[in-house]
């Protein structure tokens, strides 16, 4: 998931600035990383759940500010409807005191569904990110995700310290170390293009046929 980077953004009197020109290369592209137990919770909560629901991520950072590995995915207490989530703060508060010092000091990430919606920030959620940043201290990071049912999602990382936003498209998304969507550009190699008929049309096989699996020698 590639594109140029933000270039400046406000956020509760906070700018963040990026000359990518200057600052980026192949090599510091960010990458955003899921455990393979963090992305089949996450996917496994939006899938199964018919209203918006949220969740916390624990977070592991390298150095540079490159590479956010994605440890596992946690859901607090929460009231759910089809389009709003709302937190109690005293369920939450008491939720948060229950995790340990390590979960405490990793809670790095907020995502939530858009169920059947488009995968990108009300103006509800980009006053929830700009309340949170509000209280992180000048050397943290923390990122934000929307996800729906058809496994679009929408990202951004603000890193404080190194002052600067990235956004989905700046951003290379990983499975266990797995770029999915290069995978899958290479396996599409592997398939037939689709065999068009003189009217234009798709063809298809008298026989109804439109399937047939390997076949193998004997072992």
């Amino acid at each position: 998931i590639k594109t140029q980077l933000t270039t400046t953004r406000v956020y509760k009197g906070i700018t963040f600035k990026f000359d990518p020109a200057k600052n980026m290369t192949p090599e510091t592209r960010p990458i955003i990383n899921f455990s393979a137990m963090a992305y089949l919770k996450m996917c496994t909560l939006v899938d199964m759940c018919d209203t918006e629901c949220a969740w916390h991520g624990i977070v592991e950072a390298n150095e540079e500010r490159t590479r956010f590995d994605i440890c596992d995915i946690l859901v607090y207490p929460q009231d759910v409807a089809g389009a709003t989530v709302q937190t109690d703060e005293v369920k939450y508060t008491a939720w948060k005191n229950e995790l340990s010092d390590d979960e405490y000091n990793n809670l790095r990430l907020q995502g939530h569904s858009h169920v059947n919606f488009t995968a990108s920030p009300s103006g509800v959620d980009t006053t929830l990110y700009e309340n949170m940043l509000s209280v992180l201290n000048k050397d943290s990071y923390y990122i934000f995700m929307i996800m729906n049912k058809s496994r679009k999602f929408w990202f951004e990382i603000h890193d404080l310290k190194n002052n600067v936003i990235y956004e989905t498209k700046d951003i290379d998304i990983t499975v266990a170390t797995i770029d999915l969507e290069e995978w899958y550009k290479e396996q599409q190699k592997q398939f037939k293009t689709t065999k068009i008929n003189v009217a234009g049309t798709a063809w298809v096989p008298k026989s109804g046929v439109t399937y047939g699996g390997p076949r193998y020698a004997n072992i």
